[in-house]
């Protein structure tokens, strides 16, 4: 967000062009190749599709809503503090990065085998 904002504050549209086209192409694109799984990983079986999808629309919604008024709060009303904008970003991504890493792996286990890690973890 850094690089990108930046350019956006200065007006130079090749690098808005190339950050922008890193950030969707690389950055989001690596993201969304990895969420299904990994969020999907996070339910037993019974409940995978149901928790999958209602876990992810509601927090699509609350971040998709919550986070850009947030960003343009504190970037001010012109933009013109676009550092702090780049920096709740960054902060964002931190607490979402801790937060993902609390996840167990399940990697090598079978659907029943993830069953059982579910059912300790709610007991």
């Amino acid at each position: 967000m850094f690089p990108y904002l930046g350019a956006v504050s200065a007006g130079n549209w090749p690098l808005i062009f190339v950050f922008g086209a890193i950030m969707s192409g690389c950055a989001y694109s690596l993201a969304n190749s990895i969420w299904p799984s990994f969020y999907a990983e996070m339910f037993p079986t019974t409940a995978r599709v149901t928790g999958l999808a209602l876990g992810t629309q509601v927090g699509f919604a609350v971040s998709g809503g919550l986070a850009p008024v947030l960003a343009s709060a504190v970037a001010g009303a012109g933009g013109e503090n676009w550092v702090s904008g780049a920096a709740f970003t960054a902060g964002v991504c931190i607490v979402v990065g801790l937060v993902a890493m609390t996840a167990k792996e399940t990697k090598g286990l079978s659907l029943e085998e993830i069953d059982v890690v579910h059912e300790e973890r709610s007991r």
